[in-house]
């Protein structure tokens, strides 16, 4: 990715495994879907198709949560999970296992928004 690339909206695929819980996002079968063109921050695109993902995930795929995860520089993003009302642990953070130690974006924040949570929200 070139320079600016945070300043591009993207959602990650949603991955199911077989048991019905959530597949390695770092299989090779998952991808970010990036917005090529001119930045998208800051007009809502990414929390509004975000709002789209949950309620396709949680009334259709009937999934019981959602995981989404960012390294902490990137405040953006966890600002739209924030907004979708997700919401991370400390113990849930981990590192990325494709980055060696050390490497600026090794750590990565979890984030979790569970269909109970979401429901009420609706209201």
């Amino acid at each position: 990715m070139g320079a600016g690339h945070s300043r591009r909206a993207a959602i990650r695929r949603l991955c199911r495994d077989d048991a019905g819980g959530i597949r390695n996002p770092f299989h090779a079968g998952s991808r970010n879907w990036l917005a090529p063109g001119t930045p998208r921050v800051g007009h809502g695109y990414a929390t509004e198709a975000a709002q789209s993902v949950l309620r396709h995930a949680f009334t259709r795929g009937h999934l019981k949560q959602i995981v989404s995860f960012t390294v902490p520089a990137n405040q953006p993003s966890q600002a739209v999970m924030q907004r979708l009302g997700m919401t991370t642990r400390a113990d849930d953070n981990f590192a990325h296992p494709r980055l060696p130690p050390g490497h600026p974006l090794c750590q990565h924040l979890l984030y979790r928004l569970h269909y109970e949570q979401w429901l009420l929200r609706q209201q």
